[in-house]
Parts: structure tokens; C-alpha cells; sequence
């Protein structure tokens, strides 16, 4: 019963040590987002680089790993697997390979 309670109060403090840090980072994250960003995922589309076309952020996306194909988010990991996320598709237009945020 003391060993549990002595860690649990080492986890807590552990937790209680590292909370500036993650107010921090959180801080910087607000901070430093891009509108543009968070414009992108709500609209579900963003402009492909090249030549500016409509690509679609959820759709029929295929695992490089396990090869399962399912309509998913690209900013989710697989549902076969779990492996992923895997940010990067291709415009339907061109053809060139996009980076999703």
C-alpha cells in the first residue's frame, strides 16, 4: 500500500514539474499556428502547389504499409494497422505529390 501511494506522489509531482513546460509549448503552438492551416481542414480541401486544383483531404487513401484502402482522413493513422498518419497524396489533377499540413 506505501509503495503505491510513494508512486502515485512521485507521479503527481512528476506531472505538477512538467506542467510549465507543457503551458509552454502549448502557448507556442497557439501562437505560432497558421490560419491557413486550420482554414484547410475545415473546408476538407486545399489548394494543390502547383497548379492550384482542389485536393480533397478525405477520401479513398490506400496504406503504403499494409496496402488497405479505406476512406479515411489523411491526417489519421490506418485503420487497418495503426501505422500513419501518412501526410502526403497526390493532386487528381496533375498528378504531383502534396504535403497535408
Amino acid at each position: 500500500m506505501r509503495k503505491d501511494l510513494a508512486r502515485l506522489l512521485g507521479l503527481g509531482a512528476l506531472y505538477v514539474l512538467a506542467s510549465p513546460i507543457y503551458l509552454l509549448r502549448w502557448i507556442i503552438g497557439v501562437v505560432t499556428e497558421d490560419p491557413r492551416k486550420r482554414a484547410a481542414l475545415a473546408a476538407g480541401i486545399m489548394p494543390c502547389p502547383w497548379c492550384a486544383a482542389a485536393v480533397p483531404l478525405a477520401r479513398m487513401n490506400t496504406c503504403p504499409k499494409c496496402g488497405f484502402t479505406s476512406p479515411s482522413s489523411l491526417v489519421a493513422p490506418c485503420a487497418n494497422c495503426d501505422e500513419g498518419p501518412f501526410p502526403f497524396t497526390q493532386c487528381p489533377t496533375c498528378g504531383g505529390s502534396v504535403r497535408v499540413l
